[in-house]
């Protein structure tokens, strides 16, 4: 299907998608003749809303804080900073219904300053404004923001932007973040929206966020932050995007960071990086874990009388995650008798000693297929000594 049959599917002009509408191409040098200068915003037709969440996911939300940004688009009463204001203060009205506490600063308050207090120990913050590019006389070196005061250096979001661990930033409109700029003449390739991308999450994921979002679309903030409430990894929030279900990006590595990723949308209006199984509010990525490194009973030969040998399912979040266990290899001698549970409940295994001595091992294997979960499969062995025991302990373990 083209793209623009596919425009039309979903309700969108066909001109909104064969070009950049709205694209504020303003070029203003600030600072003197090395710049920076401003890439300006690209704005996009609404997206599909989420679905609401029920009440009890709301309650289940937790508490929160998010820091909604709006920077200065041209002037303090400018009609696009207004409109951007309208736009952010309806975003920030959804995230107080999603449980967040959300601190609003809108020109003039947004300065720098203002906003790093804000921000520290908050779990997002949320930007709308212009995307910043020539940056130490480069016209390729890019990234920061652009407040009333002035724009920022991405050295200062390295070194000052503290956010709460496993923090998130998400970029709405602001050209560049996403691929796209209101400064191209021709749709970004691929290639130079990876490159835009990987530098401008650079000191994002520096500064220890997990998770760098940015989008071009209107409305995209709600549309994100209810899928992460839900409990969504950042990985199946991107996904959720009918710009990846469309196709024609790319997903990998970020080219500085090993072991974060970075995917980019084909026309540069959508991009994620960061941690992938990392969930909106945990200071790490959820873990499936067990209680014991391993399971032992000890028999004498000829006490051929069962053991119950038991071990608890955890989860770094306290989640009540579902789990299945199955015995790794077969092993007449062991019996599982739990074989699924959540989080939180007890697996049980039995040994029936053999009446040869020996010593014999075998592995339980539990796995979780919650996708939230950054190591889906833990191991738990169990190990029986059969011999000629004395003054020992039956079972342990």
């Amino acid at each position: 299907m083209a793209t623009s049959d596919k425009a039309r599917d979903r309700g969108i002009p066909r001109r909104a998608v064969l070009a950049l509408p709205l694209a504020l191409a303003l070029r203003p040098r600030i600072g003197g003749a090395s710049g920076p200068r401003l890439g300006g915003r690209v704005l996009l037709p609404p997206i599909a809303p989420a679905p609401s969440l029920p009440g009890a996911a709301l309650r289940a939300a937790g508490a929160w804080k998010a820091v909604y940004v709006v920077g200065s688009v041209d002037g303090v009463d400018g009609s696009a900073t207004r409109a951007a204001v309208e736009e952010a203060s309806q975003g920030a009205a959804v995230l107080r219904e999603l449980g967040g506490t959300v601190v609003e600063l809108y020109p003039p308050a947004d300065r720098w300053e203002e906003v790093k207090a804000a921000a520290t120990e908050a779990q997002a913050l949320i930007y709308s404004g212009h995307g910043v590019y020539h940056w130490d006389g480069d016209p390729n070196k890019l990234g920061g923001f652009c407040f009333s005061g002035g724009c920022v250096h991405p050295d200062r979001v390295r070194e000052e932007l503290r956010l709460a661990p496993g923090g998130i930033v998400v970029m709405n409109h602001a050209c560049f973040t996403a691929g796209a700029s209101g400064t191209d003449s021709s749709p970004v390739s691929l290639e130079e929206a990876q490159r835009r991308v990987a530098m401008y999450s650079l000191p994002f994921l520096q500064a220890g966020l997990s998770g760098y979002f940015a989008n071009n679309y209107y409305h995209y903030v709600s549309w994100l932050f209810r899928l992460l409430v839900e409990g969504k990894t950042h990985e199946g929030a991107y996904q959720s995007h009918y710009a990846y279900r469309d196709g024609g990006g790319t997903q990998g590595d970020h080219p500085q960071l090993p072991g974060r990723c970075l995917w980019v949308d084909a026309g540069g209006s959508h991009a994620f990086a960061g941690e992938a199984a990392r969930v909106f509010g945990s200071a790490a990525a959820l873990q499936l874990g067990l209680s014991a490194s391993g399971l032992r009973a000890l028999a004498q030969v000829g006490d051929r009388a069962p053991r119950t040998l038991r071990a608890q399912v955890t989860s770094s979040g306290g989640d009540a995650l579902p789990w299945t266990a199955a015995v790794g290899s077969p092993a007449g001698w062991l019996h599982l008798d739990t074989t699924a549970g959540q989080a939180g409940d007890l697996l049980s295994v039995t040994v029936y000693p053999p009446a040869e001595a020996g010593d014999y091992s075998a592995e339980v294997i539990v796995s979780t297929g919650d996708p939230r979960v950054e190591n889906p499969e833990v191991r738990l062995p169990v190990s029986l000594g059969v011999g000629l025991l004395t003054n020992l302990p039956l079972v342990s373990g």
